[in-house]
């Protein structure tokens, strides 16, 4: 028979036995409880990210049935703004740059060459991101050419509405420079740095030594980038970020970089560094400030 001190012994034994690994220091909570909240919050961003997409294309959808093809246009590039880190097999991105098609062969329908033509080259220019192959490109073509020969789904009679939109629409600033970046591997917050500092986004300013568009691009700066119309978000912001990208090449410095576009690089090559211009200096800061803003502001 065990009495009652070999009881107490044996019941102390079983506890300290259980609370062992507590009392080591050893969590009783799984070691990678941390990580799995950190994976949870990151799968709930995902889920608000793709309840977002799929509100944006139904609401796409419903402006492109009712006639507000512009409307549309601009929801649908929104949609593909939110899918800007996804692989490009996402099928979400096919279903975007699809609607973006019917858009285009709407306008195509109403007469709207211009618009339609742009709308394509938006696709065609998205479809074969980073130098891909065009196979995608030519795929996206060939749906618009068989829509085009297809009996429109819906009337799509233009409401007063539709008429009065403007014809030299653009996709967002921002959709360009998030785009545009992304094609050149820049960070496009320090692309909208470099556009707020330049021009305050205004597609049509000129400074005084004749730099033109949203990143003030010199006549000589955009030949050699391709640019042929500089008063273009588009083509403007294609020019300065695809230069912007030789900067960054050329110099690890990032100050160096951004006083590079400023001044020039012959002037950062001459002093080695930022170059003594009080209008230089104060540039590479205020970029940089901004740069910081515009980071911040995504973070909350």
């Amino acid at each position: 028979m065990i009495d009652r001190v070999d009881l107490r012994f044996v019941a102390f034994a079983l506890v300290v036995s259980l609370c062992a690994p507590g009392c080591r220091g050893i969590p009783l909570v799984s070691s990678n409880a941390t990580s799995q909240d950190g994976s949870q919050s990151e799968t709930d961003s995902q889920e608000i990210a793709r309840r977002r997409w799929a509100l944006l294309s139904r609401e796409g959808r419903e402006a492109m049935v009712s006639g507000r093809s512009q409307e549309a246009e601009a929801i649908f590039i929104d949609a593909l703004a939110l899918l800007e880190d996804s692989e490009e097999s996402d099928p979400r991105v096919q279903t975007a740059l699809r609607n973006l098609v019917r858009v285009a062969s709407i306008y195509q329908r109403l007469e709207r060459a211009d618009d339609a033509a742009r709308v394509m080259s938006y696709v065609d220019d998205y479809a074969t991101l980073d130098g891909r192959d065009d196979l995608r490109a030519r795929i996206f073509t060939a749906y618009y050419d068989s829509l085009n020969n297809q009996e429109l789904e819906h009337a799509y009679r233009p409401t007063n509405a539709y008429l009065n939109e403007r014809r030299n629409f653009e996709p967002t600033v921002d959709a360009l420079i998030r785009r545009t970046a992304r094609r050149y591997h820049v960070d496009r917050y320090l692309v909208k740095a470099i556009v707020a500092a330049e021009s305050n986004f205004d597609a049509l300013a000129v400074s005084k030594k004749g730099a033109q568009g949203l990143m003030q691009l010199m006549p000589v700066t955009a030949q050699e980038m391709g640019v042929t119309t500089p008063f273009k978000p588009s083509e403007n912001i294609r020019g300065g970020v695809r230069y912007l990208r030789g900067l960054l090449d050329r110099y690890p410095d990032l100050d160096r970089a951004i006083a590079a576009y400023n001044a020039g690089p012959v002037a950062v090559d001459r002093y080695k560094g930022v170059p003594p211009y009080p209008e230089t200096q104060q540039y590479v800061k205020r970029v940089l400030r901004y740069y910081e803003e515009y980071r911040a502001e995504d973070d909350r």
